[in-house]
């Protein structure tokens, strides 16, 4: 069971310590005029607060439009599918997220620009998925618009997961997150140091 909570496009995020800032910046200056930025220009070593976070996806125009993921980034822990590498977003079986990812990246797509959405959502009946999505567009060569750059973050306000008769503490996996659970404080960027004391309480 995947049920959307919260689907909203967010503003920009501002700040010296904001990773996805840092990703949009970086973007802006590359592309120039252009509407998107060349493949050879980005190197995912560049961001390493956003390694195993980023994903490559390839862009087959046509109705529908199809996004296939070239590359899956390794820490990404999509709630239903696992491992996305070489699939496309109709491989997704459950019909709520697929059509969530895949308008999320028809908006960046179709309107040639970032797209920056705040999601949050039950999953199952235990936990919840709270993340924020960046797409932007990207080229395969000058003069095209074939790919996009995908970057997600997790929120740190999930709730506790059952498993296997114990509780996973969510906080405890190695994934990057804003401090905040609302738009007002989810760019106060917070470097990783262990879960917090009642960040994830049920």
């Amino acid at each position: 069971m995947f049920e959307i909570l919260i689907e909203r496009e967010l503003p920009r995020p501002v700040g010296d310590d904001d990773p996805i800032a840092e990703l949009w910046d970086f973007w802006d200056a590359a592309r120039g005029d252009a509407p998107a930025i060349c493949r050879d220009e980005f190197n995912a070593f560049d961001f390493p607060k956003l390694l195993g976070r980023i994903n490559l996806v390839e862009v087959e125009p046509g109705r529908p439009t199809r996004f296939r993921f070239r590359v899956f980034g390794s820490e990404m822990d999509d709630p239903l599918q696992g491992d996305m590498t070489m699939r496309s977003v109709a491989d997704i079986k459950e019909p709520a997220y697929a059509d969530l990812v895949q308008r999320h990246y028809l908006q960046a797509y179709r309107l040639r620009r970032p797209f920056f959405a705040e999601v949050k959502a039950r999953v199952g009946q235990e936990s919840l998925f709270h993340y924020c999505r960046l797409a932007l567009p990207m080229a395969s060569a000058p003069g095209r618009f074939d790919i996009l750059l995908v970057v997600s973050l997790r929120y740190a306000d999930d709730k506790v997961e059952h498993v296997a008769g114990q509780f996973l503490d969510l906080c405890q996996t190695s994934v990057h997150r804003y401090s905040g659970a609302t738009p007002e404080s989810a760019h106060e960027w917070k470097a990783e140091q262990g879960p917090q004391s009642g960040a994830c309480e049920p």
